[in-house]
């Protein structure tokens, strides 16, 4: 079975209000296409990564 993800980076997204209404019947429109066809269709949000900071300027001692 192929298995494809798309997904978009919660940044990306920048849809005038007055367009959402037109989006979001479009998108509908293709999720029930797709699961009319059999695929399975599943969402969700992952919460925004931020890199890791790491100070390399740090002193190493023997302990107590």
């Amino acid at each position: 079975m192929k298995r494809y993800l798309i997904s978009f980076d919660d940044g990306s997204m920048k849809i005038p209000e007055a367009d959402l209404p037109a989006v979001d019947a479009a998108a509908h429109a293709v999720a029930s296409e797709a699961k009319a066809a059999g695929v399975w269709i599943f969402g969700g949000g992952l919460s925004s990564q931020q890199a890791s900071i790491v100070a390399t300027d740090g002193s190493v001692s023997a302990g107590p």
